[in-house]
């Protein structure tokens, strides 16, 4: 990852992604077993989108992305049953489903955000998370292949996605730009 600065503001940060795919019943096969407490899965909704944004998303965007996007993205909420804690979400594009499917046209089923809350990193949760997401996809989808990006730089996520018998098929970089509010004439 390296950033491009304007008055000490980055406005473009190029990264580099592993595209990884893995086989829906490998990923099951190599899960561990549930954590000691465990989880249910909800799918995202209006009103519990809220508890399940991070990086770079926002409520409102993500909202109505959702909502016109009906049958191409979902996103699932992990809580632990006994206490109802969220403990992470993961959010999944369908084939066809967006502006960029270009990117992602010979893909099935695209996780295109995963995130375990901080207090519950360490435990196993994210294995459980894809897992459980795996099965959704290949029970209820008939989906056999499930892809993801990674940045490279994310040596921790790497490593579990290839416990989970997830393989790079190849390296993209990406750029994502910052709207900063400077008007062209003053550049």
């Amino acid at each position: 990852m390296f950033n491009i600065k304007l008055f000490n503001k980055n406005i473009l940060t190029i990264y580099r992604h592993h595209i990884m795919s893995a086989a829906c019943r490998d990923v099951l096969l190599l899960a561990p077993q549930p954590a000691e407490e465990e989880l249910e899965m909800k799918r995202i909704t209006r009103n519990n989108i809220k508890d399940c944004i991070g990086g770079s998303f926002n409520v409102d965007i993500m909202t109505a992305y959702m909502e016109s996007q009906e049958e191409n993205v979902e996103g699932f909420v992990f809580s632990k049953k006994e206490s109802g804690k969220t403990v992470g979400y993961v959010w999944v594009m369908y084939r066809g489903g967006n502006e960029i499917q270009y990117r992602i046209r010979h893909i099935d089923a695209f996780i295109f955000d995963l995130c375990v809350m901080p207090e519950h990193r360490g435990q196993g949760h994210s294995k459980r998370i894809l897992a459980m997401t795996a099965d959704y996809l290949y029970g209820e989808k008939q989906i056999e292949t499930v892809s993801l990006a990674c940045r490279t730089d994310n040596t921790i996520a790497l490593k579990i996605y290839q416990d989970l018998g997830f393989s790079t098929e190849h390296i993209k970089t990406f750029a994502r730009f910052l709207r900063i509010n400077i008007p062209y004439y003053k550049l």
